[in-house]
């Protein structure tokens, strides 16, 4: 009995805890509403390196940007946001988190594979 109940807690504790966490492509759209909601005066508050994960995932770059000892801040656009989402569902389901950073709890390395033997990931090098 104490056996039983040995293997069904830990099967409910995995299964509640599988259940919490998001998927990459969650994560990175995500991302994306807080730009979109920053850009709307939604949220005042937006960290100046996620428009740089998602133009390194994505490869699409606003067309405003700023070059500072800092590096290349970019400043989206409504229109930047939606090209990004299109590029997000064109890939759908493609998006895994990178499993050498996977309990790296200050970041969330994001991988895709766009092409057979070409990789991506929101981190810029």
């Amino acid at each position: 009995m104490k056996i039983t109940f040995a293997l069904f807690f830990t099967l409910f504790s995995l299964c509640a805890y599988s259940q919490n966490e998001i998927s990459a492509e969650e994560y990175i759209l995500s991302e994306i509403t807080k730009i979109e909601n920053y850009l709307l005066g939604k949220n005042n508050n937006l960290n100046l390196k996620t428009p740089n994960e998602i133009v390194c995932l994505t490869g699409i770059s606003p067309k405003k940007l700023d070059g500072t000892y800092i590096g290349i801040i970019y400043y989206p656009t409504l229109g930047d946001v939606k090209l990004w989402r299109e590029w997000i569902n064109k890939y759908h389901g493609k998006f895994y988190y990178d499993p050498n950073e996977i309990n790296n709890q200050y970041y969330k390395k994001v991988v895709i594979e766009y092409e057979k033997g070409k990789f991506r990931s929101n981190y810029c090098k």
